[in-house]
């Protein structure tokens, strides 16, 4: 199989089945074409858990902005972040000046939340579940900075690793790869939004390289299973740190 996106450059004007066929057959025959071998059942069921896991995350965030926007209007506010949501029910709660019809809306927008939540976490005891059944993505998971998340992904997305000649073609394929930025503007590094992987919570695989995912509730560890701490400043860690660090924290 050929990915589309290397199809699109020869599709010539017109878009109909005639086209697209001499695109394919004409990006077929380039001698540097890359193919993409074809996922088995279980695989493509494991990225549907993903993909699912991904849109709920979504759909938490809308719900998460929607009632900070709505309560920020009546003055009530809280810190920012997706742990700091139950603080921001409680103190609206207790509101005494709420209206009972805002508060009506807040206890519908916070089952939503719940409900949500309740179906990650599902999402995520089956994720795990398969990971603890598959001997690469255990292994894989032992590495730092990779959990249980990242690893199943990166199974199911790679049926056969063989396709990438190295490391850096692999990194490349993730989406590790900086954005085409002049120095001058560029602040830090920058990953690229061209990634083939945009599973769990927008995971960056690499020990160098800070973690975007949602960080768990209280749990010392974000959703992909780095410690929080690997976030606290501009740059994380120095690179000479990281591996003992890590190591030294319980898994998640």
């Amino acid at each position: 199989m050929v990915p589309p996106i290397y199809v699109k450059p020869y599709v010539k004007r017109g878009k109909n089945d005639a086209a697209d066929a001499a695109a394919i057959c004409e990006a077929m025959s380039r001698p540097g074409m890359r193919f993409v071998p074809a996922k088995s059942e279980e695989r493509q069921a494991t990225l549907m858990l993903h993909k699912t896991r991904e849109l709920l995350i979504k759909q938490r965030t809308m719900g998460v902005n929607s009632l900070r926007g709505h309560l920020s209007e009546f003055g009530i506010v809280t810190a920012k972040g997706v742990g700091r949501i139950d603080e921001l029910i409680e103190k609206a709660e207790r509101d005494a000046t709420l209206p009972e019809t805002a508060k009506a809306a807040l206890k519908i927008l916070a089952q939503h939340l719940q409900a949500i939540d309740a179906s990650i976490a599902a999402l995520d005891q089956e994720i795990a579940t398969v990971h603890a059944q598959n001997p690469i993505s255990r292994l894989l998971a032992g590495i730092p900075g990779i959990g249980k998340l990242a690893a199943s992904a990166i199974v199911a997305s790679v049926p056969d690793p063989k396709v990438f000649e190295s490391g850096r073609d692999f990194s490349a394929w993730l989406g590790m790869t900086p954005d085409k930025i002049p120095v001058a503007a560029r602040r830090d590094w920058e990953p690229s939004p061209n990634k083939a992987i945009a599973t769990s919570g927008d995971c960056w695989f690499g020990g160098q390289q800070r973690c975007s995912a949602p960080c768990a509730r209280g749990k010392g560890l974000c959703a992909t299973g780095m410690p929080l701490c690997w976030r606290a400043g501009p740059r994380g860690w120095p690179a000479s740190q990281w591996p003992t660090s890590w190591l030294a924290l319980p898994g998640p």
